[in-house]
């Protein structure tokens, strides 16, 4: 799976997308998806994308996460992730989260979408 992600980052995914979004997704990915499968890096990596989508924002300014680059070892493999996230948008593992938390339980009030490894997708709830 790593050399497909990082195949489709060679074939120009990289470039259909902002370096610095691809940037801060990558820090963003490696930072709160530690453990997690494939499917749980691109549930989180989807997530991302729904939440800067619901709060107008770019991925760079959207709030509520940790940031963390990750070691050069690994840099190639997040950036084909990251990059690929971004240009392909898709809603077909976070089925629409735009939040997750490890545990069981959403941290804020919210729809939960799907459990993966140790972390729970769901939908918050707007703020009235």
């Amino acid at each position: 799976m790593r050399a497909l992600l990082i195949l489709m980052a060679c074939m120009g995914v990289a470039h259909a997308v902002p370096r610095t979004e691809v940037d801060c997704m990558v820090k963003i990915l490696h930072a709160e998806s530690q453990g997690e499968s494939i499917e749980g890096m691109v549930a989180i990596g989807q997530s991302v994308i729904n939440r800067s989508v619901r709060q107008n924002q770019s991925i760079c300014q959207i709030s509520g996460v940790s940031k963390r680059k990750p070691p050069m070892s690994m840099l190639a493999y997040y950036k084909a992730l990251a990059a690929s996230l971004i240009a392909n948008a898709s809603n077909s593992v976070a089925r629409g989260a735009d939040s997750w938390n490890t545990g069981r339980k959403p941290h804020q009030p919210g729809d939960i979408t799907r459990i993966i490894g140790g972390h729970t997708f769901y939908v918050a709830k707007a703020e009235q």
